[in-house]
């Protein structure tokens, strides 16, 4: 392989020689696998697996004590968050709880933001080169599906025998054809931490990847389902760690542009309340248990995130904040005692809100809320098993 620092102009004509080739094979295996999946069949003719990770299995209450993390010093592991396009840019904590995984199991952990960047061809290959990384995760939703499949295939032609895991909203709830479909090693079904330190330990010989809860994978063209997911209970900073947002092109997105109300000078993270949502409404994929997090770990997050960045705000990004009063309550508290002077947004639910939640967001900071109306039709509502009524609005 060419000295990237000696010639550069060579590199950069090797770089596109693989990319082409590995275009055109790929673009006759993509024809290939689309006629496969015009009728969503596995190429044995079989329908293809979806795994809606709704049973997956709580850990237990000693999950809490620090796992067991394997040694991988000397690995070296990227992440790739794909282009999502938009002009306003929210942090996807996602790569940031995995990245906090990976360093408590010693791996060299960089990230490569496309969305931040966007990134060309030749520029995410260089990259991938010049990084030396042999895994890379990928975590995406399924509106950034092609780009996914473009990431796949620079790596591919790049770096031949890398192993590729996706992650995310994305492939959960279709893994097999997200395997097949991008040509991907691995995916992590639904929230990964937990799954992602039995998988280091199969990359440090210490487990077999066949009992590896909650990923999926391919082998000799046979699709394999490990089962659902182990969930972090409690989700805190001793259970599965902080995000790791140090990986991230940071201050880019603190100052990038804001979404209303928020003033455009305002220095802005994304925040993380709670996990999971007791409604199943049947659009969705990711109804699992429902999990709030300890009011003082998320203050503890939140008060060291506003003194380290100089932060104004965030965008608590749960699906569902407002669920339990005793949270608001407690999270309304924990500002006032700490004298906090904080603005943030949330999300709510119109069957769920109260005069008195809406009195205690506002009072602790809460600017704007926003709601999943989904429809201002009845019986639609009925048929996605919404729970909410038109009459209640």
């Amino acid at each position: 392989m060419p000295d990237p620092d000696g010639a550069p102009q060579r590199l950069d004509a090797v770089i596109c020689g693989m990319l082409i080739g590995n275009h055109r094979d790929n673009h006759m295996a993509s024809a290939k696998i689309s006629s496969q999946f015009a009728s969503v069949l596995s190429p044995d003719g079989k329908p293809m697996m979806t795994s809606a990770w709704a049973s997956a299995i709580r850990s237990g209450d000693k999950i809490t004590e620090a796992p067991d993390y394997p040694d991988l010093d000397g690995l070296k592991f990227m992440l790739v968050v794909p282009n999502d396009y938009y002009r306003k840019k929210l942090m996807n904590l996602g790569p940031g709880d995995i990245a906090t995984t990976l360093r408590r199991c010693n791996v060299d952990v960089r990230m490569t933001d496309c969305s931040i960047y966007g990134y060309d061809d030749i520029e995410l290959a260089k990259i991938f080169i010049q990084s030396g990384a042999k895994v890379f995760g990928i975590g995406a939703l399924y509106p950034m599906f092609r780009e996914v499949e473009r990431i796949c295939n620079i790596i591919r032609a790049v770096v031949p025998n890398a192993t590729i895991i996706l992650g995310g909203s994305m492939p959960s709830p279709i893994p097999e054809f997200a395997l097949r479909k991008t040509g991907a090693d691995i995916v992590t079904v639904g929230e990964a931490e937990l799954t992602m330190i039995a998988l280091m330990k199969v990359f440090a010989g210490k487990m077999n990847i066949e009992d590896v809860q909650g990923i999926c994978y391919l082998r000799d063209g046979e699709f394999f389902d490990n089962g659902k997911p182990i969930l972090p209970r409690q989700v805190t900073k001793t259970e599965v760690g902080w995000p790791d947002r140090e990986v991230y092109p940071l201050e880019k997105y603190i100052t990038c542009n804001k979404f209303y109300p928020f003033d455009q000078n305002a220095r802005m993270l994304t925040l993380v309340t709670g996990r999971g949502c007791p409604y199943a409404c049947n659009f969705c994929y990711r109804s699992s248990a429902y999990r709030i997090r300890p009011a003082t770990d998320i203050l503890d997050e939140l008060e060291y995130l506003i003194e380290r960045y100089r932060l104004d705000g965030f965008y608590i990004v749960d699906d569902l904040v407002m669920l339990s009063e005793r949270k608001i309550r407690d999270f309304y508290e924990g500002i006032l005692d700490r004298g906090l002077e904080v603005q943030y947004n949330c999300t709510g639910r119109v069957n769920t809100v109260t005069p008195e939640i809406l009195k205690l967001l506002r009072e602790s900071g809460c600017v704007s809320i926003y709601y999943g109306f989904e429809s201002g039709n009845q019986t639609v509502l009925e048929t996605m098993s919404k729970k909410t009524n038109l009459a209640g609005c």
